[in-house]
């Protein structure tokens, strides 16, 4: 501004000249050598102006270039946390299909259950009436104790003997197989409630990355808390998780860090009592 200033006076003075009353001789050579002087001001003053043009647009494409750098940072922790929301998104569904499955399943382990609960029951029944018969046929052999028993007679005790035998078989083995799906049917139940409860955790913590992305989009200084005024990192970046959380950030979020002898990054700090968590996103 000064310089414009003096430029103007230079060229208001070579346009009225205030002393008009010397001879014409010693005017023309004062105007000689206060014009050399004037070109002299001039290109030095155009010298200095082309320097601070250049110095200015050399700052203006910097700080350009930090933009850009700062855009293209929070563009890709933006897509990474994109491809995270959708693999919840795909477990999920997976987790649904399989806890279907295993509620179908687990209704069909209820009716064989049930089926195989009546046999049982119809065995015993007749196991009770084979019973009675084996006892109505050792009275009769209890009378004829003192005679020879006829052929037909031992036949038919042979006979229901086998019987007998083949069903306690039976029924201990269906017995066996009524424990067997029982035992099924509660690893079937303890399944569909641990996937249950995955579900239920996994839908909650979309919900809160869901959120916490809402919150963060407003502004990019959301995920990048150490920026300065003027656009750039600062200089002072913590070190690590710990280290955010000592300088007084106490909720969980994007971090910009720079390890020893490393290229600032950001990471995401969960803070919990007595701990910190780090997930790195994306270098700088």
């Amino acid at each position: 501004m000064k310089l414009l200033v003096l430029l103007l006076l230079l060229a208001s003075t070579h346009s009225f000249p205030t002393q008009p009353t010397f001879p014409e001789h010693q005017t023309e050579s004062r105007l000689r050598f206060a014009a050399l002087d004037e070109v002299r001001l001039l290109a030095n003053g155009l010298l200095q102006l082309g320097h601070s043009l250049r110095d200015f647009v050399q700052n203006t494409k910097s700080q350009i270039k930090d933009i850009f750098q700062k855009l293209n940072i929070f563009d890709k922790s933006f897509y990474q946390l994109s491809v995270l929301a959708s693999e919840i998104k795909e477990e999920e569904e997976e987790l649904k299909k399989t806890t279907g499955i295993l509620k179908a399943n687990n209704e069909e382990i209820k009716s064989l259950s049930l089926e195989i609960n009546s046999k049982v029951e119809d065995i015993i029944k007749e196991r009770k009436h084979l019973r009675r018969q084996v006892g109505g046929l050792e009275e009769k052999l209890s009378g004829l104790s003192q005679s020879l028993l006829s052929a037909e007679q031992v036949a038919e005790i042979s006979t229901l003997k086998e019987i007998i035998l083949t069903q306690e078989k039976s029924i201990t083995d269906l017995l066996k197989a009524v424990r067997e799906q029982s035992e099924q049917l509660n690893n079937q139940r303890t399944k569909i409630k641990g996937l249950e409860n995955k579900f239920n955790s996994a839908h909650i913590q979309e919900t809160d990355e869901n959120l916490d992305r809402k919150h963060q989009s407003n502004s990019l200084s959301g995920y990048l808390p150490y920026f300065t005024s003027d656009g750039s990192f600062s200089s002072d970046l913590p070190k690590d998780c710990g280290e955010v959380f000592s300088r007084g950030q106490k909720s969980s979020g994007l971090y910009a860090i720079k390890p020893h002898e490393s290229q600032p990054f950001l990471v995401k700090c969960e803070f919990t009592e007595g701990k910190d968590k780090a997930f790195s996103f994306s270098d700088l």
